[in-house]
């Protein structure tokens, strides 16, 4: 509001200063506005980002989800050819030369079942102990623990509380068994078995999705 001119004149002759209109304050600038959400977002993102382990830990829990996977799976060991592991791996003709190696991957007629990467496996090892069934469960286990701290490895890099025991859980369930004590089941998934292959990404996505609605992760949660 602005005086009149006679008022301001008889201000002055007084002695009195007139005080000039108020104004309010400049606000921040777009860009500074539009950044601040930005970057709190980033910092929300960060406060949930995985807390990083030592190299001997990760080692360490590894480790331990191989031991586990092992004595788990100790019997199978021990044990020798089931079912159709014979035809695949004692009667398998390929396994015994260089030219049946060629077949494996040229000639599916060949093969009891055309799974030329599995039989390739089978043909190195057949190469290295024979028809011997020990080294061929041996690596059927060690395939199945690498395949438990994998799951771990995921689970971490997700956030997903509890992924140490998941992947424990994971290597010791014995719905796996079949895959892991029957060498030709090295391809692991029959027709029948496709449903539960859905089972785990499922449950994984499911959890990493609430990690919006959880609180930031500590060291506990490995």
């Amino acid at each position: 509001m602005q005086l009149e001119p006679d008022r301001d004149l008889d201000l002055g002759r007084r002695g009195l200063a007139v005080q000039p209109p108020c104004t309010l304050p400049a606000g921040p600038p777009a860009a500074e506005a539009t950044r601040a959400p930005m970057q709190a977002g980033v910092e929300s993102q960060r406060s949930r980002a995985v807390t990083p382990l030592e190299p001997w830990r990760q080692l360490a829990l590894a480790a331990l989800i191989a031991m586990a996977t092992g004595v788990a799976y100790l019997p199978a060991m021990h044990n020798g050819f089931v079912w159709d592991d014979d035809v695949h791996v004692i009667t398998n003709v390929n396994l015994r030369s260089v030219d049946g190696l060629t077949r494996i991957w040229l000639v599916p007629r060949s093969l009891p079942q055309y799974y030329p990467l599995v039989h390739t496996t089978f043909w190195i090892e057949y190469q290295l102990w024979g028809p011997d069934p020990t080294g061929y469960h041996v690596v059927n286990v060690l395939l199945h623990a690498l395949n438990s701290v994998l799951l771990w490895i995921i689970l971490r890099r997700l956030s997903v509380p509890g992924a140490l025991f998941a992947a424990l859980v994971f290597a010791v369930h014995p719905v796996h068994v079949e895959s892991v004590a029957w060498v030709r089941s090295r391809k692991y998934y029959r027709e029948e078995e496709r449903p539960f292959r859905c089972v785990l990404p499922a449950v994984a996505a499911g959890l990493s999705a609430l990690r919006e609605h959880r609180a930031p992760p500590t060291p506990a949660n490995l």
